[in-house]
């Protein structure tokens, strides 16, 4: 019973964390920018993306990743670059 508790446990704080790509910040020409609307804008558009062209059911981890992916192409399409913190 203990295990199914914990492997429980981990399933939901594994679907509860968020993507990379919302962890971070972003640069715009090398310089820090104010990027909080654009990153906005970027996560309306790739979550309407996400619900349009894949078969993943919304708020599954497959679509999180579809989310992920279409949020940073959408930055770097905008002119920013996610700071990659070791």
């Amino acid at each position: 019973m203990r295990i199914i508790a914990g492997l429980l446990a981990i399933g939901l704080a594994g679907c509860a964390t968020p993507p990379s790509a919302y962890y971070g910040e972003y640069t715009r020409g090398g310089e820090v920018a104010d990027y909080r609307a654009v990153l906005s804008e970027c996560r309306v558009m790739a979550k309407n993306k996400a619900d349009k062209d894949n078969y993943a059911d919304p708020l599954t981890a497959v679509w999180w990743s579809y989310v992920e992916e279409y949020t940073l192409t959408c930055m770097k399409e905008k002119g920013f670059e996610l700071v990659q913190k070791k």
